[in-house]
């Protein structure tokens, strides 16, 4: 009988994938909707400030976080408030402090990093990152309690509120603005949390139970690590864009998030295996059975590389064509070439993803802390030094892929030889082999239907090339029968 760890991964995993796939639905909306109507400019601000927000939400625990993420799962009664509460008052102490800076430096963030002139207010913003800080607070009390379906409710509705507040408001009022994408952005968090907030409370009431600082910097010393895996996230795809604001322009920007953004939709698996995978690792682990949780590792590896590795050679053989379809042709123009290269970086940031997972059940977070300080150093100076020069957004992507290289060496490098993660290289080749395959016919495809269109032709060359991707990993025995008869021991585990 296939073990319960295994099914309650693939439940949690298929349950959160799906959630993360209609997640991205905001961006393959919203992205396209804002460039084409109201143009790279205001794109690229209002892209600098969701970076802005993401940082600041991103630090404002301090780690102190980590007890609660940790312990959280297994723990029951007077526990629970013990584990929720201290850190979510200190979050929110910072975040006020936070938003009464950034109201204070308006006039200076405007002068050098929104140089285009685009209007916004700075207390919409600071409203939107507070209630961003609570509705992240509440989604993952679901999801730290195991209850993954109230979660991807959570985190679902917020987009697709936001995706159709935004719709409605281009239909009344027949234009877009930095305002009223944030507006609208706010009026969907507070929705969300009304509605969910509402069932944390009746559970987990409003009596906050006392406790010293000294418990949180217990937490702290094990979650400020972790924080620099935000930090170097951050510089990647943040900091990034403020440094082509400062040596370039704000569409310059506005096309690198559009190539970026592209590049990053295979992340979904890897961002679903971040939330199902750890609550199940650390009870496998903690447990005793750690053969099972090297194992739901090694397929979540595995799962994700099947995807990734087809993905980055679409992006090679037609990223331009994906870019001027997803974001516009002045886009495409501008970026098309960074986004094989982007797609390359993104595939070991989701394997670092995956695999620091293993990092937090074994406690060893400090070498998280050590790569992606090192990462993000070479990035700040890779990309000051060279965009400077040579006033590109070239030299952004090639770093890109050079510090998450470095990063996944460092991680794999550090675990001990019983945990390190089997990656299958024979197997990856095998994958490449498919997904070269597959291209090539849906490459021919698309160019004998050329005539009825670029999105139609486009759009059957993918599912020819998907479907002959697939067939050739069952013809290279990619996926093996012990693996088709595993996973339907995780559908039907009588069958096993």
């Amino acid at each position: 009988m296939t073990n319960p760890y295994f099914r309650a991964f693939a439940k949690d995993n298929a349950w959160v994938i799906t959630g993360q796939v209609l997640n991205f639905v905001k961006a393959l909306v919203l992205t396209p909707l804002i460039i084409k109507t109201v143009g790279l400019g205001v794109f690229g601000t209002y892209v600098l400030i969701l970076s802005l927000i993401g940082f600041i939400a991103g630090f404002s625990s301090c780690g102190t976080d980590f007890n609660y993420k940790r312990y959280f799962p297994a723990a029951h009664g007077n526990d629970r408030p013990r584990l929720f509460f201290p850190q979510f008052v200190f979050q929110l102490v910072v975040i006020s402090a936070a938003g009464l800076l950034l109201l204070l430096l308006d006039l200076p963030l405007r002068t050098k990093l929104f140089k285009d002139g685009t209007a916004f207010s700075m207390g919409l913003v600071v409203a939107y990152i507070v209630s961003y800080i609570i509705y992240g607070q509440v989604a993952n009390f679901f999801r730290y309690s195991n209850r993954m379906k109230l979660f991807i409710a959570a985190t679902v509705t917020y987009p697709y509120l936001t995706i159709a507040f935004v719709s409605l408001w281009y239909w009344f009022y027949r234009g877009l603005t930095v305002d009223a994408l944030i507006m609208n952005e706010l009026f969907a968090l507070l929705v969300v949390v009304a509605i969910f907030g509402f069932m944390l409370i009746r559970e987990m009431g409003v009596a906050i139970p006392r406790f010293t600082f000294g418990e949180l910097k217990d937490s702290m010393r094990h979650g400020f690590p972790l924080l620099m895996v935000s930090l170097n996230e951050f510089v990647m795809f943040s900091c990034v864009r403020f440094i082509i604001a400062f040596f370039l322009t704000v569409q310059l920007v506005g096309s690198f998030a559009a190539a970026v953004q592209l590049g990053s939709l295979m992340l979904f698996f890897p961002k679903a295996s971040g939330v199902a995978l750890p609550p199940l690792l650390c009870k496998a682990a903690d447990s005793g059975d750690s053969r099972e949780a090297r194992m739901m590792l090694r397929y979540a590896v595995k799962g994700y590389l099947l995807v990734a590795i087809p993905f980055v050679v679409v992006c090679i053989v037609s990223g331009k064509q994906l870019l001027s379809l997803f974001a516009s042709a002045a886009a495409s123009d501008a970026a098309w070439v960074v986004t094989p290269i982007v797609s390359a970086a993104i595939l070991f940031y989701g394997l670092n993803l995956i695999v620091s997972n293993l990092n937090v059940v074994l406690v060893n977070t400090k070498i998280l802390m050590r790569a992606n300080l090192v990462a993000s150093a070479l990035s700040i100076v890779f990309n000051i030094v060279m965009i400077g020069i040579f006033k590109s957004i070239f030299p952004a992507a090639l770093t890109m892929l050079l510090c998450y290289t470095i990063v996944f060496a460092m991680i794999n490098r550090s675990l001990p030889e019983d945990w390190s993660v089997d990656y299958d290289i024979q197997g990856i080749a095998r994958v490449g082999l498919a997904s070269v395959f597959g291209a090539v016919s849906g490459g021919v495809a698309g160019y004998y239907l050329a005539i009825a269109g670029p999105a139609v032709s486009f759009a059957i060359s993918l599912a020819l090339g998907g479907t002959s991707y697939i067939i050739f990993l069952f013809l290279f025995r990619v996926i093996t029968k012990d693996e088709i008869t595993f996973a339907r021991g995780l559908v039907h585990p009588r069958a096993t």
